[in-house]
């Protein structure tokens, strides 16, 4: 997704944008990498 909206092959739907695309592909890249991290973190101490 993101590699697709910096190439201008996909737009976010209803702006017509890549950029929004791309950044919105990295907000959830790093709410995903949160997580693991989060989740890892829990592992850890149980």
């Amino acid at each position: 997704m993101i590699i697709l909206g910096l190439n201008g092959g996909f737009v976010l739907k209803g702006t017509n944008s890549s950029m929004a695309l791309v950044i919105v592909g990295v907000v959830f890249l790093v709410f995903d990498i949160i997580g693991i991290v989060r989740y890892s973190k829990k592992r850890k101490m149980n």
